[in-house]
């Protein structure tokens, strides 16, 4: 493969990555402009999840022997349960989701806080403070405004991770676009001073 072929194929690729970043980013901000249907969305997403893991799961069931039939039988039994329920009351289950939401995101700031300050003074630690005591504050937001929080948290999550995932693939793609397009002006300078040397 010649370099200008695999140069042209970069340049293409790199293109539909920006396309999808942008594509990805543009979608996100419609989840977030209208959060409390995307919360919905995702809890009814977070249901079909869980009844098809436990469906999945009774099916495996009948294939093993009887200790892990009974055990799969009885997680798939649970997880359908638990999709089925989230299915029939989607706001409640958007709403007992983002409680769960609220409780993690307190119970990871503070194990990362308290990570943190018993790790000075590494490098860093000062950051990690700051990503615990963040993770804190929203999921105290999050449970002050509860259960209100529960008709547009999820949605604005959502949206949030899906703009940060289009922002990095545009990045990606930029990357990409700047390799195929050759050498940088100082490394054009590295190299024709190289070659004036000989």
């Amino acid at each position: 493969m010649s370099p200008s072929s695999a140069d042209g194929r970069l340049e293409a690729a790199s293109r539909r990555l920006v396309m999808l970043g942008v594509l990805t980013v543009l979608f996100g901000l419609g989840v977030i402009a209208v959060p409390v249907f995307s919360s919905i969305a995702v809890e009814l997403a977070v249901g079909l999840g869980f009844t098809a893991a436990g469906l999945c799961a009774l099916i495996f069931a009948f294939q093993e022997g009887i200790r892990l039939h009974l055990a799969s039988a009885s997680i798939g039994l649970l997880q359908v349960a638990v999709g089925v329920l989230l299915l029939a009351n989607p706001l409640d289950g958007a709403m007992a989701l983002t409680l769960i939401l609220a409780l993690a995101l307190v119970v990871e700031g503070s194990t990362q806080a308290i990570v943190a300050v018993r790790s000075r003074p590494a490098r860093g630690w000062g950051w990690l403070v700051v990503s615990g005591l963040t993770s804190i504050a929203l999921g105290t937001l999050l449970l002050a405004q509860f259960p209100w929080s529960g008709l547009w948290a999820l949605g604005l999550f959502a949206g949030l991770d899906l703009v940060i995932a289009g922002s990095v693939l545009i990045r990606i793609g930029n990357l990409g676009r700047t390799q195929s397009a050759g050498p940088s002006k100082a490394q054009s300078d590295v190299l024709s001073a190289g070659y004036a040397s000989h």
